[in-house]
């Protein structure tokens, strides 16, 4: 539905509405189908005005990305604020969310928003990406690992040491994804499924490891929506 154009608009609303009709047409009429004069006539923007805010399509995905790191963050509050649960409860949560959160995204976004960050021209934005999603999470990670040293529940010598070690490999399955995905629908998807699940394995494992505690303690929920992005079929882009 195209939306009735507003004038006078501030600049943080304004970018917010693209945000918000990108979001909508990403969503529902899907990526790759979705042009820039789709989201031009639904959001009322010019193109120029569009250029104002975002330099491309690719811009507009990334900027959709870090706003949902700013509502996982504040989701991430609420968890760790909750002392009434463990420490490695409210760890778990995190993850939780954090899987959740990427899987209501649906596989065919995260396909496109994987592909896009790491095309070679847009490394730079990823670093940036990676960042920002680090800069969010490190507080609350630092917090819940200092509930957790102080109840007993983890082994650690320094809180924000460890989360900044933790936050470093959370990023650590870029490249398997990768390869998971650019195999999907080969005979080679087997064992592209088989290294990026020893990697996550590798990721929780070293989480388990640095908080001093048992293999599998902290564990990750991937199984199904791994399932469910490499059931898309490779498309020509």
């Amino acid at each position: 539905m195209t939306r009735e154009k507003r004038k006078n608009m501030k600049p943080e609303d304004r970018r917010n509405q693209l945000l918000d009709c990108a979001y909508e047409l990403f969503f529902t009429k899907g990526f790759e189908d979705t042009t820039m004069a789709d989201i031009l006539a639904s959001s009322g923007v010019s193109k120029g005005g569009f250029y104002h805010h975002f330099e491309s399509k690719d811009e507009l995905v990334f900027g959709i990305f870090v706003r949902m790191t700013a509502q996982i963050a504040a989701a991430m509050q609420t968890i760790v604020d909750d002392t009434s649960k463990s420490a490695v409860a409210r760890l778990q949560a995190i993850y939780d969310l954090q899987a959740q959160a990427i899987s209501a995204m649906g596989p065919e976004a995260v396909i496109y928003t994987h592909g896009a960050l790491t095309q070679v021209a847009n490394l730079g934005l990823q670093a940036l990406l990676h960042r920002t999603i680090a800069q969010a999470s490190m507080p609350f990670l630092t917090q819940l690992i200092e509930d957790g040293k102080t109840s007993g529940e983890f082994s650690v010598e320094d809180a924000n040491t460890t989360a900044t070690f933790i936050t470093f490999i959370n990023n650590s399955y870029d490249g398997p994804l990768s390869a998971a995905l650019e195999a999907r629908g080969s005979d080679q998807e087997g064992e592209a499924k088989r290294a990026l699940f020893a990697a996550y394995e590798i990721q929780f494992d070293t989480i388990n490891l640095c908080l001093g505690l048992s293999k599998g303690t902290i564990k990750h929920n991937w199984s199904e929506f791994v399932d469910a992005l490499l059931a898309v079929p490779r498309t020509k882009r």
